[in-house]
C-alpha cells in the first residue's frame, strides 16, 4: 500500500487593516506527527511519501508531484490556518488519483463534521494518528471495514459516523521511533543553525483555558494518561536516531509543552544527556517548577534557553481568565533563577 502524506506548511493570511493584501508566510518546520505516523506506516508494510510544501504550489505541478508517488491514500495534515488550503489541495487530489482523500491533526480532531462537510474528504481521524493510521488506509484502501476502525469519523448515506476514539497509550517507549528520515532536513529553517526539534513526551497535565490541550484531553477515553513521556533511555534513543538522520546537529529545540516533568525523570535524562549526546538545548517549562534544584540540573544537562507562558502582565487576569495561578513574584524569581544559572529566560504573550 502507498500513502502519500500532505503538509501544507506555510499560512497565508489577510491583515485586518489591508485586507485587499494576501501576505504569505512561507514554513519550513519539522513535524512530529507526521514523522510518527510515517513510522506507523513503514512497520506495518506500506510505503510513504511526504509532500511538504513550504510555499504556494500551483494546481498543475501539485497534480503532477502527486500522481509520481501513485498513492493508495492521500493523507492531510491540517491545522486550522491551514484549512483553506488543505481544501483546495484536497479537490486536486481527488481530480489527479480519483483515491481516498484523509484528514488529520488538530482542526480535524476538533471539528471532524466540518471538515467532513468538504466533499473531496473521505474520511478524518481524530487525535494521535500514529495508533491507527495503518487500519484506517486499509478500511479506506479496500472500501470496506470503516465501522471498526477506532478514532474515524466518516460520511455513510448522508450520516456522519464517528467511532470511538482509541485509548491513550501511556508508555510511549511501546511506540515505533518516529520516521526523520521523511524530512529533508537540509530545507528545514531549524537547520539554518544547526538545530534539530525533538519531542520526548506528549500532551500537558494543566488546563489553561486558552490552550487547545485543554480540548485534546477530552477527546480521549483515558484523559488520565494525556501527558505521557518516553523513559529517558527512550529519550536517548530517539536523540541518537534524529542525529543520524541530521548528524549536523548542533543545538536541540525540545517541543515537549512541559520538558522533564517529573523530576526523577530530569535526574536520569541529565546524566544520559550528558554522557551519551552532550550538546546544548533549549525547551518549555512552568514557572511553577523553577526551584533552585531544576533550574540547577537543566543547567547540568546543558540547557541554554528556557521558553516559560506568561501570557499576561496582568496577574488577576491570568488567574481568573487563563487559569494560570502564579503570581508575579513567583514569575520574577523563577527568571532570576534561570539568569543566575546562566539560561536565558523567553516570555510568551498574548497581545
Amino acid at each position: 500500500m502507498n500513502v502519500t502524506l500532505v503538509y501544507p506548511d506555510y499560512t497565508m493570511q489577510r491583515p485586518f487593516s489591508r485586507p485587499k493584501v494576501l501576505r504569505v508566510e512561507k514554513g519550513g518546520w519539522y513535524n512530529e506527527g507526521l514523522a510518527a505516523l510515517s513510522a506507523g506506516l513503514k512497520q506495518k508494510g506500506a510505503h510513504v511519501s511526504l509532500l511538504h510544501y513550504r510555499a504556494p504550489i500551483d494546481e498543475q505541478t501539485f497534480k503532477e508531484k502527486l500522481k509520481r508517488t501513485d498513492p493508495d491514500i492521500v493523507a492531510f495534515t491540517v491545522r486550522t490556518s491551514a484549512l483553506e488550503l488543505a481544501t483546495t489541495w484536497s479537490k486536486w487530489a481527488k481530480e489527479a488519483v480519483e483515491k481516498p482523500v484523509l484528514w488529520g491533526g488538530y482542526h480535524p480532531t476538533l471539528a471532524p463534521e466540518e471538515c467532513l462537510s468538504v466533499p473531496f474528504v473521505d474520511a478524518v481521524v481524530r487525535g494521535d494518528g500514529d495508533l491507527v493510521i495503518y487500519p484506517v488506509c486499509e478500511a479506506l484502501a479496500n472500501s470496506h471495514g470503516l465501522e471498526n476502525v477506532p478514532s474515524l469519523s466518516y460520511r455513510e448515506n448522508g450520516n456522519f459516523i464517528s467511532n470511538p476514539t482509541a485509548s491513550l497509550v501511556w508508555n510511549l517507549d511501546e511506540l515505533p521511533m518516529p520516521d526523520f528520515s521523511i524530512f529533508n532536513y537540509k530545507e528545514l529553517i531549524s537547520t539554518k543553525t544547526n538545530v534539530a526539534l525533538g519531542m520526548l513526551s506528549r500532551g500537558c497535565p494543566y488546563n489553561c483555558t486558552y490552550c487547545s490541550n485543554r480540548a485534546f484531553r477530552s477527546v480521549y477515553p483515558n484523559p488520565e494518561h494525556y501527558h505521557r513521556s518516553r523513559s529517558p533511555e527512550g529519550a536517548m534513543e530517539y536523540i541518537e536516531q534524529l542525529r543520524s538522520v541530521y548528524p549536523e546537529v548542533k543545538e536541540f529545540r525540545f517541543l515537549d509543552n512541559v520538558f522533564g516533568l517529573n523530576m526523577q525523570w530530569l535526574e536520569q535524562f541529565t546524566k544520559l544527556y550528558k554522557r551519551h549526546v552532550n550538546l546544548p538545548f533549549s525547551c518549555d517549562e512552568r514557572v511553577e517548577l523553577l526551584t533552585d534544584d531544576r533550574v540547577k540540573l537543566l543547567k547540568e544537562a546543558g540547557c541554554k534557553q528556557v521558553y516559560l507562558g506568561v501570557e499576561s502582565g496582568d496577574e488577576t487576569l491570568r488567574k481568573l481568565v487563563l487559569e494560570r495561578t502564579m503570581s508575579n513574584e513567583l514569575l520574577k524569581k523563577g527568571v532570576d533563577r534561570l539568569h543566575d544559572n546562566g539560561i536565558r529566560a523567553f516570555a510568551f504573550n498574548m497581545v
